[in-house]
């Protein structure tokens, strides 16, 4: 599952991809990638279950070849409070942030995860992408 999405402000914390499951395996990151396609730096978080303004049940759309469903968001999609993380990291300009999470992030249930990214200067372009299996 992968996105492009261009973040218009610094210091934001914008919801770029959304994972549940659509059924009863489990789903279980396993890696993910997130480059800043213009020439700035950026904070990425692997978030379990956090409040995302705007993200609803509409926005999630069947994965192929799986049961989980997933949401590519676009730039009004942002996140609030504290949620947990399962994992962050930073990515500087023209660079791909961690690839493979610190913590193996098990899904299921109405469980769903974020990855988020924060642009640390205004209009980030950012290319982002996650990797799960489904058992």
């Amino acid at each position: 599952m992968a996105a492009s999405v261009t973040l218009p402000s610094s210091g934001t914390r914008y919801a770029v991809l959304a994972l549940k499951p659509g059924g009863t395996p489990k789903l279980y990151i396993n890696s993910l990638a997130v480059m800043a396609a213009t020439n700035n730096n950026l904070l990425w978080e692997l978030l379990y279950n956090p409040t995302v303004t705007g993200l609803a049940a509409g926005d999630y759309v069947a994965v192929r070849g799986s049961t989980a469903l997933g949401a590519v968001l676009d730039n009004t999609h942002t996140v609030t409070g504290t949620p947990i993380a399962a994992s962050a990291g930073y990515a500087a300009k023209n660079t791909v942030g961690d690839t493979s999470p610190s913590v193996l992030l098990e899904l299921s249930g109405s469980n769903f995860a974020v990855l988020a990214v924060t642009p640390l200067a205004n209009n980030l372009t950012v290319y982002a992408a996650l990797n799960f299996a489904e058992l």
